[in-house]
């Protein structure tokens, strides 16, 4: 005949758990925080942070809210450059972005930003900018429904307008 085993009481519970989890090694933190470190530009407040790209130069590209949780109706630059001490040494995407969301950096140095939400003329697209801010490609979903893999859209590009055939329009 089988007999049941007995449940361990909390306490026993509770000493197991501390015992494994100090005979397992947990490894320290070796990250430390930094309260304040981004010191933005003089009479702006910083929204949400929602991505941040660490360029091979030692600068650290940061996605922001434009002050708040939304950049669709901001004329803010949403996308902050900031050298290792946390100054801001420029800033880009002004008026092109409604839920800045992710960013990333290629071996070239262009910023590429996906932008989330949609609103007021901008957002659901991925831009792909140099360090200035000049637009050198655009991808943005023409339709919450799936669209055709051949569909013709116009995309302006600074000054010069491009039509493109794929989903994507290099400027």
């Amino acid at each position: 005949m089988l007999r049941r085993a007995r449940p361990l009481a909390p306490a026993a519970l509770g000493l197991l758990v501390t015992a494994l989890s100090a005979a397992g090694g947990a490894q320290p933190n070796p990250y430390r925080t930094i309260d304040a470190w981004l010191h933005a530009p003089a009479g702006r407040a910083l929204g949400s942070v929602s991505s941040v790209a660490a360029a091979r130069d030692g600068t650290v590209w940061i996605a922001e809210r434009c002050g708040a949780n939304d950049c669709s109706t901001s004329d803010l630059a949403p996308i902050l450059h900031a050298d290792a001490n946390g100054n801001v040494l420029g800033s880009l995407g002004a008026q092109r972005f409604a839920w800045p969301h992710g960013i990333r950096l290629d071996r070239d140095g262009n910023v590429w930003v996906a932008d989330a939400r949609g609103g007021n003329g901008r957002g659901q697209q991925v831009l792909k900018l140099d360090a200035s801010g000049k637009l050198r490609a655009a991808t943005r979903a023409t339709s919450t429904a799936r669209p055709t893999s051949r569909s013709r859209r116009t995309a302006t590009c600074s000054s010069a307008t491009a039509t493109r055939t794929s989903r994507t329009t290099a400027c």
